[in-house]
Parts: structure tokens; C-alpha cells; sequence
């Protein structure tokens, strides 16, 4: 399994990460077969063994299975035990 996270310019809509995505896998988007799934309170595409979704604009994740090592519906419960974690405000808490 590998885990990414992106960051960049390009990353702004779910749409620009699945062009850059497909871009950079050289992926022919007419095959990959795709299906948008719900992470969070945003939505993401999943496939076979991999997904990806916008952690907020500009910042993306995209999750790699190799599915002949793992069972199906393990891409899917990967996927959901991700999560975001923001850093405290710089200065709270400080006294």
C-alpha cells in the first residue's frame, strides 16, 4: 500500500486532480474505471486499488493497493480511517 499526499497548484478541484492524476499515470480516462465515493465531507474517486480525494483545495491524497495482496473492500476502509489533522493555531494555547 502507498498513501500520497500532493500539494500544488494544479490540485484546486477534484476535476484538476483527476487530470493530473490521469496525466501522470498515463491513464486514458475513457478506461479508468472510476466511481466517486464519499470521504468525509467531500467526495473522492475510487477504483480497483486506487483512490483519491481533495484534503482542501490544493492539497490531494491518492491511496495505492496492490489488490492481489489484500482483500476487496480494503482500499475502501483504507480510505476511511485517513484523516486530516490541523495544526493547533500558531500561538494557542501559548500564555
Amino acid at each position: 500500500m502507498r498513501v500520497h499526499v500532493l500539494q500544488g497548484d494544479r490540485l484546486g478541484t477534484l476535476g484538476e486532480l483527476y487530470d493530473f492524476l490521469a496525466e501522470f499515470y498515463e491513464r486514458d480516462p475513457a478506461d479508468w474505471a472510476l466511481t466517486e465515493f464519499q470521504h468525509g465531507g467531500t467526495v473522492g474517486f475510487i477504483g480497483a486499488s486506487e483512490a483519491f480525494w481533495l484534503a482542501v483545495p490544493g492539497v490531494a491524497v491518492n491511496v495505492l493497493i496492490d489488490r492481489e495482496r489484500l482483500p476487496q473492500g480494503t482500499l475502501q476502509t483504507i480510505t476511511q480511517r485517513i484523516a486530516a489533522v490541523v495544526a493547533p493555531e500558531a500561538g494557542a494555547g501559548a500564555r
